[in-house]
């Protein structure tokens, strides 16, 4: 009985091995089943080395370029993306970074932050463009390409703030786009460029309301700039400057900002320009009042003090107006108030030609705002 038993736990010990075995062979030694689980758990580790991430700032600058090439080269944009990135914050001025930066966003539809880059690496001064400048042209010629499809596109999407970014995005990449030429879908009524710009610009309005972003400010001052409300582009563009939290984000705000500049400068502060914007705090209207002490009387301070305080209430209440129609009456009261300042009174003539120069600035702004809102009311009837 206990043969047996031996006989039948070495043929259930041989059988599963014996099934592989070429007729006439010698049955293989008995080995222990779990013998292949070694190569399996191997293959786990690899895989598993594979998957964590490669931390970019730990290695030398040089290894991280090479790094950035072969994962460009291999089409591995989302961590070539993480490897330029890299090289940017260590030095943002190689233009062959910009440009690789640029092929990156471009793969990943980020075609408004492309722009940016390459724009960068084919016009700033530097070493090195020959080897990158024909594709980095090839680049922008595909964007300009991609502008005409979003302009199609823009007919078949609804007024939301998806259209808005689709908007954005067209101008930004090719900011000369005949818009006019682009025939909309069968079915579709043709609209202007102005029509898609001013609801953009709405709903990027609106978006701030609630989300008050990076992006949001900076879509918002780009329009403003492409449709030459500067006014309004540079408050935004400072504010989204202000809330730029990567070196990505202040390169772009920065970019823009210096075109706002380039088209529309703005003056240098002194006091007394600050005096005819009203854009004055309690200590500088003190300071600036003291300076003046000897030159007017104890009635000249105080009406020119009350004056001004006006003035700078009006000003608090124009930077936190939301429609623009809000905006118009508040211009016209600072107008108003300008045209009076001081007005009977024997001030010294530095501060008259400042007042002078408010009520030039009052005017000015009050008949672009005035032309805003009449395009915008033409542009909304579509």
């Amino acid at each position: 009985m206990i043969l047996e038993r031996i006989v039948l736990l070495s043929l259930f010990l041989l059988l599963p091995l014996c099934g592989c075995s070429g007729g006439g062979e010698a049955p293989p030694a008995l080995v222990a089943p779990v013998a292949p689980v070694e190569p399996v758990q191997q293959a786990v580790l690899e895989i598993e080395e594979e998957e964590d991430e490669v931390d970019y700032e730990e290695m030398e600058i040089e290894e991280v370029l090479e790094a950035a090439k072969e994962l460009i080269e291999r089409e591995n944009w989302e961590e070539a993306l993480r490897a330029v990135t890299v090289l940017l914050e260590d030095d943002t001025e190689p233009l062959d970074y910009h440009f690789m930066m640029g092929q990156v966003f471009f793969h990943l539809e980020k075609y408004h932050q492309a722009v940016d880059e390459l724009e960068y690496a084919l016009t700033k001064e530097g070493e090195g463009r020959e080897d990158f400048e024909a594709d980095a042209k090839d680049l922008v010629s595909k964007l300009e390409e991609k502008s005409v499809e979003i302009a199609k596109k823009l007919y078949s999407m609804a007024d939301d703030l998806d259209r808005a970014m689709e908007t954005f995005v067209m101008l930004k990449i090719n900011p000369k786009i005949s818009f006019e030429a682009v025939e909309p879908p069968e079915g579709k009524e043709k609209k202007k460029l102005i029509y898609f710009k001013v609801t953009a610009m709405e709903k990027f309005k609106a978006a701030l309301e609630t989300d008050k972003v990076f992006w949001n400010y900076y879509c918002y001052s780009y329009l403003n700039f492409h449709q030459k409300w500067y006014s309004d582009a540079r408050k935004a563009i400072d504010k989204s400057l202000s809330l730029a939290d990567s070196q990505q984000q202040i390169f772009f705000a920065l970019q823009l900002q210096a075109k706002i500049q380039e088209e529309a400068p703005k003056e240098a502060s002194s006091d007394l320009d600050k005096l005819s914007t009203l854009d004055l705090t309690e200590d500088m209207l003190d300071e600036f009042l003291e300076k003046y002490s000897k030159d007017l009387t104890e009635k000249q301070i105080k009406k020119a003090r009350e004056v001004i305080k006006m003035g700078m209430k009006l000003k608090e209440r124009l930077d936190k107006a939301k429609e623009d129609l809000e905006k118009l009456d508040i211009l016209r009261d600072f107008k108003k108030l300008s045209e009076e300042m001081l007005a009977g009174e024997d001030f010294p003539p530095d501060i008259k030609s400042k007042v002078e120069k408010g009520t030039v600035k009052a005017n000015e702004r009050l008949e672009e705002l005035e032309e805003q809102i009449r395009i915008k009311t033409e542009a909304l009837k579509g």
